[in-house]
């Protein structure tokens, strides 16, 4: 709730536990995925936030590994759920270095220490 304060400007409530994802490389780290809703607060950039968007689920933007396995497991609506993020391999960073070599480089950048958004 802190991150989505600070990186967003939204308080938020979680409304759910969805997931525990456990890293199958060092490509990723064990993450925990809640559902929340929006309380108050608006729009407002960080230092780690570059732009705050909604969008329809029929017009995301291309999204990287594992953003389309997270929001197809939370529409789910399972019970919470353990399972390895296997998504996050080399192989798709290298597709990815290939479609989209800017987003691959700063997330290679962040995982190193050197987080940016310009």
């Amino acid at each position: 709730m802190r991150e989505i304060l600070e990186e967003t400007g939204f308080r938020v409530k979680v409304d759910r536990f969805v997931g525990d994802y456990l890293p199958i490389n060092r490509l990723a780290k064990r993450t925990y995925l809640y559902e929340c809703s929006i309380e108050s607060g608006e729009a407002t950039l960080s230092s780690e936030t570059k732009g705050v968007c909604f969008f329809s689920l029929e017009h995301l933007p291309p999204l990287p590994p594992p953003y389309p396995d997270w929001i197809e497991d939370t529409l789910k609506q399972l019970p919470p759920l353990q399972k390895k993020l296997n998504s996050v391999n080399y192989y798709n960073l290298f597709k990815n270095m290939i479609l989209h070599p800017i987003l691959v480089v700063r997330f290679l950048l962040a995982r190193i220490g050197f987080p940016f958004n310009t």
